[in-house]
C-alpha cells in the first residue's frame, strides 16, 4: 500500500476478545480501533473472534457499526453462535482432546432454560450447564463433577452433533476454545491478535506452526506501578506474564513499561513497543467551550482516584469551575456520597455511562486524569485531538509517553491533589493566546497516533513476525543444581542444563521462582557456559527480592529459549549441598527432589539463631 511502508503480510488477520461488554473500555476500544484501521488502510478482511456465550452477535455488530467502531471489513464472530450454526459436516471438522470419550452420561435431565440449562448442587454450585440449538436440539454439555456425579471436581464437554450423536469431547474450556481456533484457522498462515487477558492467558498453550500469535498488554504488568519494579505482578495478567517467552510476540503501549520489564528480566527478546492509536476527528470549536468546564471519562474503579478529581475541582478558588464525570462502575456510589458530603452537586455531575461521552471533549476546556497506574489512556488522546488540555498524574506508564509538560498538557506529581488544583486554576487563567496555541499543540501531538501511523508500525511488527516464525518444536530436557552458595547480598546459583534433541543452541537462559496460584514471580538472567554434556547456567538472585514473601514456597525454574522455543525446567537438587537458612529465605528440597525457596519469619530464623547456639554451647561443654 503506498504511503505506509511496508504491507501487512499475506495471511489471515484475527483479533481476540473474551467479550465486548455494553460499557467495554479502553482495552476493547483499543482493539476494535485497531482491527477497523488496519482493515480500511490495507483493504483486508479481519476477522474479531469472541469466545463468551453470552453475546447477541447481529444486535452487538449492528450498534459497533451505528457507532462507527466497528469497520466495514471487520468481521465479528462468536464461538457460541458458530457451533449453534454448523451442520454436522462442519463439526466433524473439530477435534476432540478428551483420552477415554464417553457420550452414554452426558444428557442428564436438566430444566432447560433456552439456550442455556443449568444444574446446581445444594450449595449452588453449578454441577453442569447444558447448551441448545435454535431449533431445540443439545448443542453441548459441559459437566463438573465428573469424578463424582454431585461433587465439583473433574470437567468434561461433550459437543453433539444434530443428530444427537456425539462429536468431540474436552477435558477443559480451553481445549475447546484451542479446538475452535484450530477450526477457524484451518491450518492457513494466520496471524492472532489477543487484547483479552483472560483469552491471552489460554494462547500461551496454543503453539501452531501456522499461527503467529502476538499478545497485547494494556496496562501495567505490576500490581502496584507506583511502588518497587520486582514487586508482585498483576493477578489478571498472571499467566501471561508467567509464560511470556511463550508468545511469538507481546507488545505494550510505552517505551518505560517496555524497559521496565526488561530491567527485571520478566522479557527477555519478543517484547515489542506499539502505541494505542486514535481513530476519531482532530479538531473542535475553541469559541464554544466553556473555559470553566472539566470533563472525565473513565471507568468508576479505586484505581482511578476520581475522588481527587472532585476534590481537586472542589478546592478551586475561581467561581463556576464544573466537572462531568462519564462512566459506571463500582466507586459510583462512594463518589455520589462524596460530593452531597461536599455540597456540589451543582458543580460535579455524575453522567453515567455514554457510548458518546468522549465527543464532550470538544467543548470542554480540559480533563484530568487521576489514576494510581495506566497503560497508556485512549482518552488522553481524545481529549487532546479535540484541544481539551489534560492534566495528569505522573504516574507510570501512559501520561509521560504522550503529555508534553506545559506544551500541550500539564503533569502533576502522583497523588498532589493540591498540585492537580493548581494546574487547574492555571489552565483556566491562561491567557487567550497561550491558551489557543496549547490546544493547537495538544491536536498536533493527537496527529502523531493517527491510524496509518500506528498502522504502519503494526505492519512492520506483523510482517517481522510472521518472517521469524520458526518450526514448532518445543526443547526438552533437565536442569539440575551443580552448586549453591550465598555471597554477600546474594545467592549464587549454578544450574547444569541438558537439552534434546540432541545439538540445539542455546538463545538465552533465566533463572525463575513462582509461587503457584500467586502473585509472586520473578527472573533473573543466567549467564551460558558449554560444558561436556550441556550447558552450566550461573545466575545472583538478590535476596531483596525475596523480602516480602512471608512463609512461602517458591518453585525455583530455569527458563529457557532453544532456536525460538521456550521451556521452563524445574531444578533437580542432585543431593547437592545447600547452604544455611538466611533471615529471610532458606533453599529447600521438595518432596519429589526439586529446588525451592522458602520464606522464613523472624521468630523462625531466631530459633534456628537459638537452636545453633545451643548446639555450640552442648560441644563446648562436652
Amino acid at each position: 500500500m503506498a504511503g505506509h511502508g511496508r504491507d501487512l503480510p499475506a495471511v489471515s488477520l484475527f483479533g481476540l476478545l473474551f467479550r465486548i461488554p455494553d460499557d467495554f473500555g479502553g482495552m476493547t476500544t483499543a482493539a476494535l480501533h485497531r482491527a477497523t484501521s488496519l482493515s480500511q488502510l490495507y483493504d483486508r478482511r479481519f476477522d474479531l473472534l469472541t469466545l463468551t456465550p453470552q453475546l447477541d452477535l447481529q444486535a452487538k455488530r449492528a450498534e459497533l457499526r451505528s457507532n462507527g467502531i466497528l469497520g466495514e471489513r471487520v468481521r465479528l464472530r462468536n464461538l457460541w453462535q458458530e457451533l449453534r450454526h454448523a451442520d454436522d459436516h462442519d463439526l466433524a471438522g473439530i477435534t476432540g482432546t478428551a483420552r477415554t470419550p464417553v457420550a452414554g452420561d452426558e444428557q442428564l435431565p436438566v430444566s432447560r432454560h433456552s439456550p442455556d440449562a443449568e444444574r446446581w448442587a445444594e450449595d449452588g454450585t453449578v454441577l453442569q450447564v447444558n447448551r441448545f440449538r435454535d431449533d431445540g436440539s443439545l448443542l453441548l454439555t459441559d459437566r463438573r463433577d465428573v469424578r463424582t456425579f454431585g461433587r465439583q471436581g473433574g470437567r468434561r464437554l461433550t459437543l453433539f452433533g444434530r443428530n444427537g450423536l456425539a462429536v468431540a469431547q474436552w477435558n477443559s474450556s480451553t481445549a475447546l476454545y484451542r479446538a475452535w481456533l484450530d477450526l477457524v484457522t484451518a491450518a492457513e498462515p494466520a496471524v492472532l491478535i489477543s487484547d483479552s487477558n483472560f483469552a491471552g492467558g489460554l494462547l500461551h498453550t496454543y503453539r501452531r506452526e501456522h499461527v503467529t500469535v502476538v499478545q497485547v498488554l494494556h496496562s501495567p504488568h505490576l500490581a502496584d506501578p507506583s511502588g518497587s519494579l520486582d514487586g508482585r505482578i498483576a493477578s489478571g495478567k498472571w499467566r501471561i506474564l508467567t509464560n511470556l517467552d511463550k508468545y511469538d510476540v507481546v507488545t505494550v503501549p510505552t517505551e518505560q513499561q517496555r524497559a521496565d520489564m526488561f530491567a527485571t528480566s520478566m522479557a527477555v527478546d519478543n517484547l515489542v513497543t506499539v502505541s494505542n492509536s486514535y481513530t476519531g476527528g482532530i479538531g473542535g470549536d475553541d469559541e464554544r467551550r466553556a473555559r470553566n468546564r472539566g470533563i472525565v471519562v473513565a471507568r468508576l474503579t479505586r484505581v482511578k482516584r476520581l475522588d481527587h478529581a472532585v476534590r481537586a475541582v472542589v478546592r478551586t478558588r475561581i467561581v463556576g469551575v464544573t466537572l462531568d464525570i462519564y462512566g459506571n462502575g463500582r466507586t459510583e456510589q462512594g463518589l455520589r456520597k462524596l460530593i452531597a458530603d461536599l455540597g456540589v452537586s451543582g458543580r460535579v455531575r455524575l453522567r453515567g455511562y455514554d457510548p458518546r461521552a468522549r465527543e464532550q471533549f470538544a467543548e470542554a476546556s480540559f480533563t484530568v486524569l487521576t489514576s494510581k497506574f495506566e497503560g497508556q489512556a485512549v482518552t488522553l488522546l481524545e481529549s487532546m485531538a479535540a484541544g481539551c488540555i489534560p492534566i495528569a498524574y505522573d504516574v507510570r506508564y501512559g501520561p509521560a509517553s504522550i503529555i508534553t509538560h506545559g506544551v500541550d498538557g500539564f503533569l502533576v506529581p502522583a497523588g498532589d491533589i493540591r498540585a492537580l488544583t493548581a494546574a487547574i486554576e492555571y489552565v483556566i487563567t491562561l491567557d487567550a493566546r497561550t491558551l489557543d496555541e496549547m490546544r493547537r499543540a495538544a491536536r498536533r501531538r493527537a496527529a502523531q497516533y493517527r491510524p496509518e501511523v500506528i498502522g504502519a508500525q503494526w505492519a512492520k511488527l506483523l510482517d517481522d513476525a510472521v518472517k521469524a516464525k520458526l518450526p514448532v518444536v518445543e526443547p526438552t530436557g533437565s536442569a539440575t543444581l551443580h552448586s549453591a552458595e550465598l555471597v554477600g547480598s546474594v545467592l549464587r546459583l549454578t544450574v547444569a542444563v541438558t537439552v534434546h534433541p540432541p545439538g540445539r543452541e542455546l538463545d538465552w537462559a533465566c533463572l525463575s521462582w513462582l509461587r503457584r496460584g500467586s502473585t509472586f514471580y520473578g527472573r533473573v538472567r543466567a549467564t551460558i557456559t558449554d560444558c561436556r554434556e550441556g550447558w552450566f547456567l550461573e545466575a545472583d538472585i538478590p535476596l531483596r527480592r525475596m523480602a516480602d514473601i512471608a512463609t512461602d514456597t517458591l518453585d525455583l525454574s530455569v527458563d529457557i529459549r532453544s532456536e525460538g522455543e521456550a521451556t521452563r525446567l524445574g531444578i533437580s537438587t542432585g543431593g547437592v549441598p545447600l547452604p544455611g537458612p538466611t533471615e529471610t529465605v532458606e533453599l529447600h528440597s521438595s518432596a519429589h527432589g526439586q529446588l525451592s525457596i522458602r520464606g522464613r519469619t523472624r521468630s523462625q530464623w531466631c530459633a534456628h539463631r537459638l537452636e545453633r547456639f545451643y548446639r555450640r554451647v552442648t560441644r563446648t561443654s562436652a
